[in-house]
């Protein structure tokens, strides 16, 4: 029996040394997971704001106002519900805003990741971009 006894005593504290190695790892992967939330979260954000801005832009009835269309919604749907955008960029292209032509809107979002708990120390940024089309309908009137 001592030597069953011995083999015994040879693994005893090997759970804490796994746990105390595991924990970081674990951490690690946790914080590339929210990372990897936070990127999909602005490529989101960005599609959404840019097909919204288009939209916004092909049912105004001047080029002055569909430019402030599209900035308008893209802001609101940028700075809606705590999005990672820190800063973001609305480009309207209306050089064929006239019935049956088309209005050309792209988004910017400059997502922070600093911005996660754990990772303030190191500064990574990313830009997601989106850029959408929307027609302006054949049969509208002239503003």
């Amino acid at each position: 029996m001592p030597e069953l006894r011995n083999a015994r005593d040879r693994d005893a504290g090997s759970g804490t040394v796994e746990t105390i190695v595991l924990i970081p790892v674990l951490m690690l992967v946790l914080l590339v997971a929210a990372g990897l939330g936070v990127l999909e979260r602005a490529r989101l954000a960005a599609d959404d704001a840019s097909a919204a801005a288009a939209r916004a832009a092909s049912l105004a009835r001047t080029a002055t106002t569909a430019r402030e269309a599209a900035r308008a919604e893209a802001d609101r749907d940028l700075g809606a519900g705590g999005m990672p955008c820190r800063r973001r960029d609305v480009v309207l292209d209306v050089s064929g805003f006239r019935p049956g032509g088309t209005v050309k809107v792209s988004v910017s979002c400059h997502a922070d990741l600093s911005l996660l708990p754990g990772v303030g120390w190191l500064p990574i940024q990313t830009v997601e971009q989106s850029t959408s089309v929307s027609p302006v309908d054949v049969f509208r009137e002239a503003g």
